[in-house]
């Protein structure tokens, strides 16, 4: 990279996987508020890996995973929503 130029940052799309991991965390307390294991449940449901599902939940490290699109597809489907409401802005 040539002299003077910043470099670009590492996450791009950090606000949006902030975003999802809220919404994916709010729907899911609130499908299965009934289940000891809410993170399991949903991984049952969705066919998702629970510690995907902890990534993208974890405000540790959703700044640092990219779930593919296939994922949150499967995830909304779980969550009986649109791909594009977890991607929402509740602000």
């Amino acid at each position: 990279m040539p002299k003077g130029r910043a470099k670009p940052p590492k996450y791009v799309a950090h606000k949006e996987r902030r975003i999802l991991g809220e919404n994916v965390g709010r729907r899911m307390r609130e499908r299965y508020k009934d289940k000891t294991d809410q993170t399991k449940a949903l991984a049952e449901e969705s066919g998702v890996g629970r510690s995907t599902i902890q990534r993208i939940v974890d405000p540790v490290t959703y700044g640092s995973y990219g779930p593919t699109i296939d994922t949150i597809a499967l995830l909304a489907r779980a969550l009986r929503c649109e791909s594009s409401e977890l991607l929402e802005s509740v602000e």
